[in-house]
Protein backbone atom coordinates (compact mmCIF):
# COMPACT_ATOMS: atom_id res chain seq x y z
CA UNK A 1 0.00 0.00 0.00
CA UNK A 2 1.38 3.40 -0.89
CA UNK A 3 2.31 6.34 1.82
CA UNK A 4 -0.23 8.13 0.74
CA UNK A 5 -3.17 5.21 1.13
CA UNK A 6 -1.55 4.56 4.59
CA UNK A 7 -2.23 8.16 5.52
CA UNK A 8 -5.47 8.11 4.17
CA UNK A 9 -6.16 5.50 5.94
CA UNK A 10 -5.21 6.77 9.46
CA UNK A 11 -7.02 9.53 8.59
CA UNK A 12 -10.87 7.53 7.98
CA UNK A 13 -9.94 5.39 11.52
CA UNK A 14 -9.87 8.72 13.40
CA UNK A 15 -12.80 10.37 11.97
CA UNK A 16 -14.66 7.13 12.61
CA UNK A 17 -13.33 7.32 16.69
CA UNK A 18 -14.23 11.26 16.76
CA UNK A 19 -17.68 9.75 15.07
CA UNK A 20 -18.30 6.75 17.79
CA UNK A 21 -21.77 5.96 17.50
CA UNK A 22 -23.08 8.97 16.70
CA UNK A 23 -23.38 8.53 12.73
CA UNK A 24 -23.46 5.36 10.87
CA UNK A 25 -21.00 5.15 8.09
CA UNK A 26 -20.57 2.88 5.97
CA UNK A 27 -19.20 4.25 2.49
CA UNK A 28 -16.28 6.06 1.20
CA UNK A 29 -16.32 8.05 -1.88
CA UNK A 30 -12.59 8.24 -3.73
CA UNK A 31 -12.42 10.22 -7.19
CA UNK A 32 -11.73 7.86 -10.45
CA UNK A 33 -8.07 7.84 -9.67
CA UNK A 34 -8.51 5.48 -6.72
CA UNK A 35 -10.71 3.37 -8.31
CA UNK A 36 -8.50 0.67 -8.31
CA UNK A 37 -7.44 -2.37 -6.09
CA UNK A 38 -4.87 -1.08 -3.17
CA UNK A 39 -7.43 1.32 -2.51
CA UNK A 40 -10.37 -0.64 -1.86
CA UNK A 41 -8.53 -2.91 0.21
CA UNK A 42 -7.38 -0.24 1.81
CA UNK A 43 -10.88 1.05 2.66
CA UNK A 44 -12.39 -2.70 3.19
CA UNK A 45 -9.65 -2.43 5.93
CA UNK A 46 -11.24 0.08 7.94
CA UNK A 47 -14.86 -1.36 7.99
CA UNK A 48 -16.41 0.93 5.02
CA UNK A 49 -17.35 0.06 1.44
CA UNK A 50 -15.46 1.93 -1.28
CA UNK A 51 -17.36 3.32 -3.92
CA UNK A 52 -15.71 4.98 -6.97
CA UNK A 53 -15.13 5.17 -10.64
CA UNK A 54 -13.17 2.88 -13.30
CA UNK A 55 -12.26 3.82 -16.59
CA UNK A 56 -14.18 4.10 -19.30
CA UNK A 57 -12.29 1.02 -20.65
CA UNK A 58 -12.38 -0.90 -17.94
CA UNK A 59 -11.95 -5.22 -18.53
CA UNK A 60 -14.90 -6.20 -16.91
CA UNK A 61 -15.97 -9.90 -16.82
CA UNK A 62 -19.27 -11.70 -16.05
CA UNK A 63 -19.19 -14.34 -13.24
CA UNK A 64 -18.68 -17.88 -15.23
CA UNK A 65 -21.89 -19.73 -15.12
CA UNK A 66 -20.74 -22.47 -17.36
CA UNK A 67 -19.86 -26.31 -16.39
CA UNK A 68 -16.99 -27.32 -14.06
CA UNK A 69 -15.06 -29.09 -16.28
CA UNK A 70 -13.64 -31.92 -13.49
CA UNK A 71 -10.36 -30.74 -12.96
CA UNK A 72 -8.25 -27.59 -12.19
CA UNK A 73 -9.66 -24.62 -10.28
CA UNK A 74 -13.32 -23.51 -11.16
CA UNK A 75 -13.84 -20.84 -13.88
CA UNK A 76 -13.94 -17.20 -12.48
CA UNK A 77 -14.08 -15.26 -15.91
CA UNK A 78 -17.18 -15.70 -18.17
CA UNK A 79 -17.54 -13.20 -21.28
CA UNK A 80 -15.69 -9.68 -21.03
CA UNK A 81 -18.41 -6.93 -21.08
CA UNK A 82 -18.58 -4.92 -24.22
CA UNK A 83 -19.70 -1.64 -23.36
CA UNK A 84 -21.41 -0.82 -26.59
CA UNK A 85 -24.20 -3.99 -26.41
CA UNK A 86 -24.62 -4.59 -22.77
CA UNK A 87 -27.76 -6.98 -22.15
CA UNK A 88 -30.91 -5.61 -21.66
CA UNK A 89 -31.71 -7.83 -18.23
CA UNK A 90 -28.73 -5.69 -16.96
CA UNK A 91 -30.64 -2.43 -17.36
CA UNK A 92 -32.16 -0.90 -14.65
CA UNK A 93 -33.68 2.34 -16.16
CA UNK A 94 -33.98 4.01 -19.45
CA UNK A 95 -35.50 7.69 -20.02
CA UNK A 96 -35.18 10.27 -22.83
CA UNK A 97 -34.74 13.73 -22.11
CA UNK A 98 -34.07 16.53 -24.40
CA UNK A 99 -32.97 13.89 -27.30
CA UNK A 100 -30.14 12.46 -24.85
CA UNK A 101 -31.37 8.44 -23.81
CA UNK A 102 -29.86 7.43 -20.35
CA UNK A 103 -29.40 3.96 -19.61
CA UNK A 104 -28.70 2.46 -16.39
CA UNK A 105 -27.29 -0.83 -16.04
CA UNK A 106 -26.48 -2.86 -12.76
CA UNK A 107 -24.81 -6.26 -12.57
CA UNK A 108 -21.98 -8.15 -10.34
CA UNK A 109 -18.62 -8.52 -12.26
CA UNK A 110 -14.84 -9.51 -11.99
CA UNK A 111 -11.98 -7.15 -13.03
CA UNK A 112 -8.89 -8.81 -13.22
CA UNK A 113 -6.77 -6.35 -10.76
CA UNK A 114 -9.63 -6.93 -7.99
CA UNK A 115 -9.62 -10.27 -5.93
CA UNK A 116 -13.28 -9.26 -4.88
CA UNK A 117 -16.51 -9.23 -7.02
CA UNK A 118 -17.76 -5.74 -7.47
CA UNK A 119 -20.86 -3.93 -7.68
CA UNK A 120 -20.98 -2.34 -11.09
CA UNK A 121 -23.45 0.59 -12.70
CA UNK A 122 -22.92 1.41 -16.60
CA UNK A 123 -24.36 4.83 -17.42
CA UNK A 124 -25.05 5.08 -20.55
CA UNK A 125 -25.84 8.12 -22.55
CA UNK A 126 -26.69 8.31 -26.39
CA UNK A 127 -27.41 11.62 -28.06
CA UNK A 128 -30.79 10.58 -30.46
CA UNK A 129 -30.01 13.32 -33.31
CA UNK A 130 -26.04 12.68 -33.65
CA UNK A 131 -25.68 8.92 -32.31
CA UNK A 132 -22.61 9.63 -30.15
CA UNK A 133 -22.45 7.37 -27.01
CA UNK A 134 -20.44 7.98 -24.38
CA UNK A 135 -20.71 5.93 -20.61
CA UNK A 136 -19.51 6.41 -16.87
CA UNK A 137 -18.49 2.92 -15.09
CA UNK A 138 -19.33 3.20 -11.46
CA UNK A 139 -18.43 0.51 -8.39
CA UNK A 140 -18.78 -0.45 -4.89
CA UNK A 141 -17.31 -3.20 -2.66
CA UNK A 142 -21.67 -3.29 -1.85
CA UNK A 143 -22.77 -5.95 -3.88
CA UNK A 144 -26.32 -5.12 -1.88
CA UNK A 145 -26.30 -1.77 -2.76
CA UNK A 146 -29.19 -0.45 -4.98
CA UNK A 147 -27.84 1.57 -8.36
CA UNK A 148 -29.96 4.49 -7.34
CA UNK A 149 -27.90 4.82 -4.34
CA UNK A 150 -24.41 4.22 -5.66
CA UNK A 151 -25.57 6.98 -8.13
CA UNK A 152 -26.68 9.46 -5.89
CA UNK A 153 -23.86 8.43 -3.26
CA UNK A 154 -20.87 9.12 -6.08
CA UNK A 155 -22.98 12.43 -6.83
CA UNK A 156 -22.26 13.78 -3.53
CA UNK A 157 -18.64 14.01 -3.75
CA UNK A 158 -19.43 16.54 -6.73
CA UNK A 159 -21.10 18.60 -4.24
CA UNK A 160 -18.67 18.60 -1.54
CA UNK A 161 -16.12 19.37 -4.25
CA UNK A 162 -17.80 22.48 -5.47
CA UNK A 163 -18.30 23.21 -1.22
CA UNK A 164 -14.41 23.57 -1.07
CA UNK A 165 -13.95 25.39 -4.39
CA UNK A 166 -16.77 28.34 -2.91
CA UNK A 167 -15.29 28.32 0.31
CA UNK A 168 -11.87 28.88 -0.92
CA UNK A 169 -12.82 31.55 -2.93
CA UNK A 170 -14.82 33.19 -0.52
CA UNK A 171 -11.93 33.45 1.78
CA UNK A 172 -9.81 34.07 -1.07
CA UNK A 173 -7.70 31.34 -0.82
CA UNK A 174 -7.61 30.02 -4.31
CA UNK A 175 -4.38 31.69 -5.11
CA UNK A 176 -2.65 29.76 -2.80
CA UNK A 177 -0.82 26.53 -3.14
CA UNK A 178 1.17 24.11 -0.78
CA UNK A 179 4.34 22.61 -2.33
CA UNK A 180 6.39 21.04 0.44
Amino acid sequence: MSPYLRFVQGLIRQVLALLGSTLNVSYFLFDGAFGHHDALQMVRQTGLHLISKLRHDAALYFPYEGPYSGRGPRKKYGSKLDYRCIPDRYRKSLSVEKSIQTAIYQMPMWHKRFADLLNIVVIVKTNLRTGAVAHVVLFSSDLELGYELLIDYYRLRFQIEFNFRDAKQYWGLEDFMVTN
